[in-house]
């Protein structure tokens, strides 16, 4: 049996999925863990301007965490597993930028009842570090920033860099920071 939820419900398939005697949290030669995501922000649609075509997509995996709460060390470290991932990927005439998984933490249950939001990203090159050490990730090892509203939707956007908060814009050459003047205007 896997770990139950100490908050909120789970959808039908996950409460079967942890009551399933075989599908244990730890046991002597199998250990499981369930986590469902929460987001995943996909960015399609090319745009077209006086410095060309960006075509280039992006995807990003967000982990949403209410009541202030932050993930639960397994959690991290599942979610860290995915974070190495990230990276760019071509394929049938489509590039993608994935930026891994960030973790939004907010005060209350949505970013309209919530004053007060953190965004929190692995840092650069420690999922690796730590994947290949046997080390695990602890929330105090994130980069957590204060973020307001307006971020977030630049963030969802993908109008912010996911670990810096920089301004971006996706170009057709891949880069990703860009003068702000050869950004799209914002819509």
């Amino acid at each position: 049996m896997t770990r139950q939820r100490h908050f909120g419900n789970d959808t039908p398939f996950c409460a079967w999925m942890r009551a399933h005697p075989r599908l244990p949290s730890s046991g002597p030669v199998f250990g499981f863990t369930a986590t469902d995501s929460d987001v995943v922000v996909h960015r399609y649609k090319a745009e077209v301007d006086g410095v060309g075509t960006r075509d280039m997509q992006a995807i990003m995996q967000i982990e949403v965490k209410t009541s202030m709460s932050q993930p639960k060390p397994s959690q991290l470290d599942t979610l860290m597993r995915l974070n190495m991932f990230r990276g760019d990927l071509a394929a049938l005439g489509c590039r993608l930028r994935h930026y891994g998984v960030a973790v939004l933490v907010l005060e209350q249950t949505t970013p309209d009842d919530s004053e007060h939001m953190l965004w929190a990203r692995y840092p650069a090159g420690t999922c690796e570090e730590a994947f290949l050490g046997g080390v695990r990730i602890r929330w105090r090892d994130m980069v957590v920033r204060p973020i307001n509203r307006e971020q977030l939707v630049d963030l969802l956007r993908f109008e912010l860099h996911p670990d810096t908060l920089a301004p971006m814009c996706l170009g057709a050459d891949g880069s990703e920071v860009l003068p702000i003047g050869s950004c799209v205007a914002r819509q």
